[in-house]
């Protein structure tokens, strides 16, 4: 619909870079939300958590002026290439994204070793940059508030009931007390759900989509609300250890 846009990967010590954010009253022209420090921190943990194998796939989407891409474009005889790397004035807006660039930037400052710090900086983000003129920033505006307020908030429910059932037919449920304890817990949601003689018949939601559906509590926040029990009961047992695959299905 007329509208450019650039689309790239690279990683994440270009981003940070090359990107800002422009903060309401703070920036000029801003329009953006001071950061939330509980959203960077749960980030930064979740990368922390396991840096070797985290996935933050999602696309970052920035904004930049048309003026500003034709003095990093460099064209050639096959294929059109960026310049980012010599670009110290941050010329790309933050749209979509800060908290994950925030959460990367303080799990990288929270290291000491260099072969971690170096994984990070290397991560690869997809991008995709809207282009602008200077004086048609609006459509930028435009963008960041379909994203923020037309998403619909999609329950992670049947997901999770999925993932599951996935790492049965992989045979990758990990042998340890929290995986065991979170499989059976979800195990045991869906059989007090469709148990005729428990409180909790039908009243915990699967089908989320349903328009039938009834209930009182959703799967997944039912799952969280036992699994610590059955880790308490699972490791005073100490059983969880001698349990296979097939126990737990």
């Amino acid at each position: 619909n007329t509208q450019a846009y650039l689309s790239f990967v690279i990683p994440f010590k270009i981003l940070e870079q090359i990107s800002k954010v422009l903060v309401y009253q703070k920036d000029s022209n801003g329009y953006q939300r001071q950061p939330n420090d509980l959203h960077i921190n749960r980030i930064k943990k979740f990368i922390l958590d396991d840096i070797n194998e985290f996935k933050l796939p999602t696309s970052i989407i920035l904004g930049v002026d048309s003026k500003e891409v034709k003095s990093i474009l460099i064209d050639g005889s096959e294929n059109t290439t960026m310049n980012l790397e010599n670009i110290n004035n941050k010329p790309f807006r933050i749209v979509d994204g800060q908290h994950r660039i925030l959460g990367m930037k303080r799990a990288i400052d929270s290291l000491k070793d260099e072969n971690k710090i170096k994984i990070l900086e290397d991560y690869p983000f997809n991008v995709v940059a809207v282009v602008t003129d200077e004086n048609n920033r609006s459509v930028e505006l435009d963008i960041f508030i379909d994203i923020n307020s037309k998403g619909k908030k999609v329950s992670t429910d049947l997901a999770e009931l999925a993932r599951y059932n996935y790492r049965i037919k992989e045979k990758s449920i990990v042998n340890n007390l929290a995986n065991i304890s979170e499989h059976i817990a979800m195990k045991a949601s869906q059989l007090l759900r469709e148990d005729k003689g428990s409180v909790w018949n039908y009243a915990i939601k699967f089908d989320i989509h349903s328009q039938s559906n009834i209930g009182i509590i959703g799967v997944s926040a039912f799952r969280k609300s036992i699994t610590g029990l059955i880790q308490k009961y699972l490791a005073k047992k100490k059983g969880y250890g001698l349990l296979e695959l097939d126990d737990v299905n």
